[in-house]
């Protein structure tokens, strides 16, 4: 849906448009702060998504995936860039086996935590 620019940037195929506003209207639907705002503070909350390995990239997730959420409720000019979080699924995976209730728990800590 996306080409790599010259210069660098990333933009929307014309022919893509239609997809795109369908994707964006997709993700507004989505948009889940309507019904957490009541019981969760928004305001210092960070969502995750998961992407494909091969499109977990810098170059992709700041020049097509960060922008086309700027125009949904997910994400808005003002707030930091850690407010969402991409992660492939080799790390989703690896952050599974931390959760205290995973059948195959591992605990990780830091260096010198030990």
């Amino acid at each position: 849906m996306y080409i790599s620019q010259s210069n660098g940037h990333l933009s929307i195929d014309k022919q893509d448009l239609v997809l795109y506003e369908a994707i964006v209207a997709f993700l507004t639907e989505l948009w889940l702060g309507n019904r957490l705002e009541e019981t969760y503070d928004l305001a210092t909350t960070q969502f995750v998504f998961l992407l494909p390995k091969e499109n977990s990239e810098t170059d992709f997730v700041d020049g097509f995936i960060r922008p086309l959420l700027l125009k949904t409720p997910w994400l808005s000019a003002s707030e930091p860039k850690s407010r969402l979080i991409f992660i492939n699924d080799m790390q989703a995976y690896v952050y599974s086996l931390q959760d205290p209730h995973h059948e195959n728990n591992i605990s990780l800590q830091r260096e010198g935590n030990i």
